[in-house]
């Protein structure tokens, strides 16, 4: 996946869309990996006592393993059966049919009539720098029932199965340039592993809590949370000009569930570092400890941000390099969570010099992805 941000950089999106995100043998392998995770999975956890293994403490961790396999499955519905293509509309013009991405731009009906009324750039008060896109339109159903809509940043519109995106316009003419797509089964098989795999993790942070230090310890990341939040989708949107997109209460969320998760793992790659210049057994325990809320939020922030792509773009996940880099140091850092399948990781010093190396991921998600690639995520 990192070998394709660099190609994707050097080739081009479109090259790396169509030669390895949307090749067969990208999701056979990922189809692999999880087909082999579910029978190590099972082999291993399911070996000792059954009413051991189906306890209710062991439910979180269950939970967990099987919101990942129904995420990869949701994907996979995704990208056999979901359909998309661009609608470009012109002032006045009623139009019946989209491009299809699908047929390489081939005509297909929409099921439904459009009509685009008026398309505004909504700008910040004394300057012309876009604040949103406003598409208004008349839509008319199969049964001539007509219906006035507004379509913009972050605001979808839903006719006959299908969902309308403000994506983008032409300056020569005004015309407004939307996203087709339609995917309610992949979409909902996804969202459905997203509920589970956040219900996990916030039932295995519960479970770690066992005394007056873990308590505080997650107040102060609940506030810290919480007032990023806040900073974000008020005070920071009240003195900065952002770009249409990142006017959602998405953004406040998927930042700051992301500087949670990347402070946790900085925490953890000093004490880490604390651990080799001087070796004490409670800087490991705090490690362990930190694992699972760095790794919990962010998830999260990965997963709203995901949310956020597909109400604003249409799609949950498009292998942009900065989602792609993520999930890379997600992965990374899930690593040594599985100590009893790596018995490495049970020796103190191997332990703690990988989380060390580890942080280099989430420094390059951060920083490198920005200075070295391309993308979407290009203004964070």
């Amino acid at each position: 996946m990192g070998a394709a941000t660099i190609i994707e950089n050097i080739k081009g999106t479109d090259y790396t869309t169509t030669t390895i995100y949307g090749s067969w043998w990208f999701s056979l392998l990922w189809a692999l990996l999880a087909l082999l995770g579910v029978v190590y999975y099972f082999k291993s956890e399911a070996s000792g006592n059954a009413k051991t293994w189906l306890s209710i403490p062991n439910w979180p961790r269950h939970g967990l393993h099987a919101s990942i396999v129904i995420i990869l499955v949701g994907a996979f519905i995704t990208h056999i059966s979901s359909r998309s293509g661009r609608l470009h509309l012109h002032f006045g013009d009623t139009m019946t049919m989209y491009e299809s991405n699908e047929k390489n731009g081939a005509p297909v009906d929409l099921g439904f009539a459009i009509r685009l009324d008026t398309f505004n750039i909504k700008c910040y008060k004394g300057t012309k720098e876009p604040r949103d896109f406003v598409s208004s339109v008349t839509v008319t159903n199969l049964e001539g029932q007509k219906e006035k809509a507004k379509i913009s940043m972050n605001h979808i519109y839903q006719q006959n199965g299908l969902r309308l995106y403000q994506m983008s316009y032409d300056p020569q003419d005004m015309s407004s340039i939307l996203t087709v797509y339609d995917d309610p089964i992949g979409i909902l098989t996804t969202y459905i592993g997203y509920g589970m795999l956040f219900l996990s993790f916030v039932l295995l942070m519960l479970k770690q809590i066992k005394g007056r230090s873990d308590v505080i310890l997650y107040v102060a990341i609940a506030a810290l949370l919480a007032w990023l939040i806040y900073y974000f989708n008020v005070r920071y949107m009240a003195t900065h000009r952002v770009m249409p997109v990142l006017r959602t209460p998405f953004f406040g969320v998927h930042v700051g569930l992301m500087i949670v998760g990347y402070s946790l793992s900085a925490v953890i790659f000093l004490l880490s570092l604390a651990y080799l210049i001087h070796p004490n057994q409670k800087l490991t325990q705090w490690c362990h400890r930190l694992l699972i809320p760095a790794l919990g939020f962010t998830a999260g922030g990965i997963f709203v941000g995901a949310i956020w792509a597909n109400v604003s773009w249409g799609r949950y996940w498009g292998w942009d390099p900065k989602e792609t880099w993520a999930l890379i140091s997600w992965m990374v850092y899930a690593v040594p969570l599985h100590a009893k399948s790596l018995p490495a990781f049970r020796k103190p010093r191997i332990f703690h010099l990988y989380l060390v190396v580890a942080l280099l991921f989430i420094a390059f998600t951060y920083f490198g992805v920005n200075a070295l690639l391309t993308g979407m995520h290009s203004y964070a």
